[in-house]
């Protein structure tokens, strides 16, 4: 669900309602970006293609499924930056 909002906040160029801010990806390692729910950073880790986060300590959080998606947006938009 945050990633759709986070693509409409994206589309719209509304950064207040954006539920995350992307701060750094470095393709197939990792992909960091500020949880503002949280309030802050999470790092989700790809190993052997198999995302971890730090945050929750597991493979199949909100996060982990934030960062597929992300991840699977900069693949098809053939960039690592957003």
């Amino acid at each position: 669900m945050d990633f759709m909002k986070w693509m409409s906040a994206l589309e719209e160029g509304d950064t207040n309602n954006n539920p995350c801010i992307i701060k750094e990806i470095v393709a197939d390692k990792y992909i960091i970006f500020y949880d503002k729910h949280l309030m802050k950073d999470i790092l989700v880790v790809f190993k052997d293609c198999v995302p971890w986060c730090n945050n929750c300590k597991v493979d199949d959080c909100g996060h982990i499924g934030f960062a597929i998606c992300l991840r699977q947006y900069c693949i098809r938009s053939g960039s690592t930056t957003v």
